[in-house]
């Protein structure tokens, strides 16, 4: 288990609660959507971020900016495709997560995020320089 104040990233903390929380305690299903969202958004996107510097303003700035991103043009699908459609030839698709997605995001980080401040890894309230 990660240690509060150390340098364990999102990431890693993520991969710690999926594997001692979430599958044990969670139905099969809900283990599998939770571990797709962490896996394709909150990885990607926060991942790299320490746990413990981790602010709320930035969570927003970022969840505003999955909501507005093309996922065709963030993951380069139309570079795939035998005559590109779209993104690959300046003409973008828009193909944005729907606002359920959006929701669905924010509400696995939160679960974790309460996880973290119940096992005291992170301290609700605290500002970077205390």
């Amino acid at each position: 288990m990660p240690l509060p104040d150390t340098d364990s990233t999102l990431g890693d903390y993520l991969a710690y609660w999926l594997a001692e929380e979430v599958a044990l305690n969670r139905r099969p299903k809900t283990y599998q959507g939770y571990e797709s969202v962490v896996r394709v958004h909150l990885v990607t996107g926060l991942g790299g971020k320490k746990l413990r510097d981790l602010r709320a303003q930035e969570v927003r700035v970022w969840l505003n900016r999955v909501r507005e991103e093309c996922q065709c043009c963030k993951h380069g699908w139309d570079k795939e495709r035998e005559k590109p459609q779209c993104c690959a030839v300046r003409r973008c698709c828009e193909r944005k997560l729907s606002a359920r997605m959006v929701q669905s995001i924010h509400a696995v980080l939160r679960n974790a995020l309460e996880h973290a401040v119940r096992e005291e890894l992170i301290m609700r309230g605290t500002s970077p320089s205390s």
